[in-house]
């Protein structure tokens, strides 16, 4: 059984040197049927088995991803990738380590009015206030502004083992004719990556989400 054609997903904004991949968890997904426990496993189970596949078909030896201490996925030797997922929608994206260093992808359901105000109370700064939204929604912006640092530190975490947080980066701006924003790091990390580096994120909407990728290349 297939989704409705109405039911079409946007390619993740990612360059051809990673396989991506963005489904739904399964047909006639109804998570709220199931308790939390069992629904978590059941994303879980998906994402892995999609980045299985992902890494056969880079004609990866081993397809298993592990489990870090921190739940976060553990690539094989040569390959990195990032795993999201939603309560109706999974994604992964894989590459071989020699064509991309670190990449984070994250999917977020739209906010729901009543929670906008407690996400930009989390990850919001105040210079985040006056950005041009480009025509987006209150609720689609503060959306995409907590997708997109989680995308960050999915992809820079594992790159250079900091534990970043909201408020260590900022958006700057947004482009909507290209669907990519801009983003500034403003905490020391690295030697490569200080105060004032500036990274792409690509964005996507559809389906009631917003997608979100970044990527580091050589």
């Amino acid at each position: 059984m297939s989704q409705p054609a109405s039911d079409a997903l946007p390619a993740l904004p990612l360059t051809p040197r990673l396989a991506q991949r963005l489904a739904w968890i399964a047909p006639g997904w109804a998570p709220r049927d199931l308790p939390p426990a069992q629904r978590r496993q059941a994303e879980f189970q998906a994402g892995r088995q999609l980045a299985a596949q992902l890494l056969a078909a880079l004609d990866a030896p081993v397809t298993q991803v592990g489990v870090a201490a921190d739940r976060s996925p553990v690539w094989p030797e040569g390959f990195v990738g990032s795993i999201s997922h939603s309560r109706r929608l999974v994604a992964v994206a894989v590459a071989r380590r020699r064509d991309v260093r670190a990449v984070g992808i994250d999917i977020e359901a739209i906010a729901e009015d009543h929670a906008v105000e407690a996400i930009e109370s989390v990850c919001m700064r105040p210079e985040e206030r006056g950005v041009d939204t480009g025509g987006l929604t209150r609720a689609e912006f503060a959306t995409l502004l907590f997708s997109a640092k989680e995308a960050f530190y999915k992809c820079m975490q594992p790159l250079t083992r900091i534990a970043f947080d909201f408020p260590d980066v900022s958006i700057t701006r947004i482009d909507p004719a290209r669907q990519c924003l801009e983003l500034r790091l403003l905490r020391a990390a690295t030697a490569e990556f200080g105060p004032g580096h500036r990274f792409q994120c690509g964005y996507r909407r559809a389906q009631g989400h917003v997608y979100t990728a970044l990527e580091i290349g050589h």
